[in-house]
């Protein structure tokens, strides 16, 4: 099972860092673009913030670290 750590930037300049499996990046991911294109977003996609104590608004980017390979991935 591929970790990755997330470093999370708020747009106050302060930083997060969780860590999750392949798949919840993989939701993250789509529920940060989701959010970005259309900021109405459904119960579903703000629960995945939710599980992170994150607030979808207060999200800058998104830099997601591959534990094993250091392969990184910024999503802004």
């Amino acid at each position: 099972m591929t970790n990755y750590k997330c470093i999370v930037t708020l747009k106050n300049g302060a930083h997060r860092i969780v860590r999750m499996t392949k798949d919840v990046m993989a939701t993250l991911t789509y529920a940060f673009r989701r959010n970005q294109s259309d900021p109405w977003l459904t119960k579903r996609y703000a629960d995945v913030f939710k599980r992170f104590d994150l607030l979808p608004s207060q999200i800058a980017s998104l830099l997601f670290i591959n534990e094993y390979t250091g392969e990184r991935l910024e999503v802004a």
